[in-house]
């Protein structure tokens, strides 16, 4: 299992601080404040598109994530450039596995 530590931010939200995990069929998010902590699992199956763009989440570039039920999330990576091509390319690779 691939394991990232991440920021993602979805629709107006503030932004989340936690992990990545990379499963066999789902990615799932970790994080959120002691005592608030949130867990996001979002089926492969259900991830339309993952690609670089222009949005951020404060100073760090994010990955664009559109999927089908929870519509559009930021994720940003607080390992740099390297890792977020890393994610991308993992997260376009589970994807392409499942089609």
């Amino acid at each position: 299992m691939e394991r990232y530590a991440v920021l993602w931010q979805e629709g107006g939200a503030a932004p989340v601080t936690g992990r990545l995990d990379f499963g066999a069929r789902s990615l799932t998010l970790h994080g959120g404040p002691r005592g608030a902590e949130v867990r996001v699992e979002i089926p492969y199956t259900d991830i339309c598109a993952a690609e670089r763009g222009r949005e951020a989440i404060g100073p760090l570039r994010a990955i664009r994530l559109d999927s089908r039920t929870r519509g559009s999330m930021l994720l940003a990576t607080l390992g740099g450039l390297t890792l977020r091509g890393e994610i991308l390319e993992s997260l376009q690779r589970a994807v392409s596995a499942v089609v």
